[in-house]
């Protein structure tokens, strides 16, 4: 892409190969120096993220970001303003969008003179440029598992044991493929690579089977003296096992869970601050959910039944439990969890820019402050929300 000498007028984006996407208005010439091109394009088919890296890191006095056209997941398309941000330095290095097709991408730049006059480039196409596939286990295959210890409860049955064995692996060498692949789709929701996770950010996990010590829990996890640890309910397997549980909807439905549970072991937090933290419970419970919506966990349905079943924007009879604050999106699991996934939308990044934000900010975290941070201060959460509901409607109407 080009900035142009003359003010106030269309600005042609040009690729890798100094090819302009329209023409360039009459008079109108490139500014020697200034020119951004699109190196590459990137897009993970683990996570449905497309990313495009500019040459040149663009000039944030006159760069604003991109304008974006794409298919969504659902098949809609949809059109949005990602801005770049100085909370982040890399906004001016490339840009990155969840969409289901990425040759379906299109985008021009926002740029701004001295005067505040904002001006526009020609539309340009993803599909025009040389598109890198790749996945989660390709970006983070410097990636090193923890030490697993593998532990069969006693009186679980072979039933149960069998079932496990279908599901996860029958040998030591499968199960901890296994795990070790869910907690690469975790990290890379998280994190950009392992150089800000970290090559070995869990060191030790003993992965237990066995019956269930927490009502309603399929997993959890938790530590002992050995280390952080996860139980599986060896009750759900033997029902599996018995036909009283379709299979396919239970391998589904385990790698899920197993995803929220294993986003505990990884992600950052915030201040409990002896449970007077309205804010807590979205940002630990919420956020793991996001992670297993990304990471493909959640089924459509589900998703959104959440959704259209969340209830009001603002309701002053949610803090009665003292847990969450009267806003939708302080209530855990779900119901913030794929709207923190939907944000996506606006920034590809946005979940790993949010784990960010609970380091920085601390105890003054909330997904208002938050999205505002990573989105702009213009961000209005409330018409995001809105409009989030909106995609639902729209998609569970097809």
């Amino acid at each position: 892409m080009s900035v142009l000498a003359a003010a106030a007028v269309s600005v042609a984006c040009i690729d890798r190969g100094g090819y302009v996407f329209g023409e360039l208005p009459p008079g109108a010439t490139p500014v020697e120096g200034e020119a951004l091109e699109a190196r590459n394009a990137v897009y993970n088919e683990s996570l449905n993220e497309l990313t495009v890296n500019w040459r040149s890191t663009a000039d944030p006095s006159i760069y604003k970001g991109v304008e974006l056209s794409y298919t969504m997941l659902s098949g809609a398309t949809k059109t949005v303003r990602m801005y770049a941000n100085k909370n982040f330095p890399a906004s001016y290095d490339k840009f990155s969008v969840l969409t289901v097709n990425p040759e379906t991408v299109r985008y021009r730049c926002l740029w701004i003179d001295e005067e505040g006059n904002e001006s526009t480039s020609e539309w340009a196409s993803v599909d025009d440029l040389q598109i890198k596939r790749t996945t989660s286990n390709d970006i983070f295959a410097a990636y090193l598992p923890p030490k697993f210890k593998l532990v069969t409860d006693a009186g679980v049955s072979d039933q149960a044991a069998s079932a496990y064995a279908g599901i996860v692996g029958k040998d030591t060498r499968s199960q901890e493929a296994y795990y070790t692949d869910l907690l690469i789709q975790v990290l890379s929701s998280m994190y950009y690579s392992t150089t800000d996770s970290g090559e070995r950010p869990l060191s030790w996990l003993k992965c237990i089977l066995g019956p269930m010590d927490l009502a309603g829990a399929l997993a959890y996890v938790s530590g002992d003296s050995e280390g952080p640890l996860m139980k599986l309910d060896s009750g759900y397997l033997e029902s599996i096992a018995k036909g009283n549980v379709n299979h396919d909807d239970a391998v589904f439905e385990i790698r899920g869970v197993l995803i929220h549970e294993f986003t505990h072991l990884v992600q950052k937090t915030v201040p409990y601050n002896n449970g007077d933290n309205m804010n807590y419970f979205s940002c630990i419970e919420g956020f793991a959910d996001a992670v297993r919506c990304a990471c493909g966990g959640v089924t459509d349905y589900n998703r959104r039944y959440v959704a259209l079943n969340a209830g009001a924007y603002h309701d002053p009879n949610r803090t009665e439990n003292g847990k969450y604050g009267p806003y939708v999106w302080q209530v855990p699991y779900g119901v913030s969890g794929y709207f923190m996934s939907w944000l996506r939308y606006y920034d590809g990044d946005f979940l790993r820019k949010l784990s960010q934000t609970m380091v920085s900010m601390q105890g003054d975290w909330s997904l208002e402050n938050a999205v505002k941070y990573i989105l702009g201060a213009d961000a209005d959460i409330q018409k995001l929300w809105d409009e989030y509901i909106e995609d639902v409607k729209a998609e569970n109407a097809q």
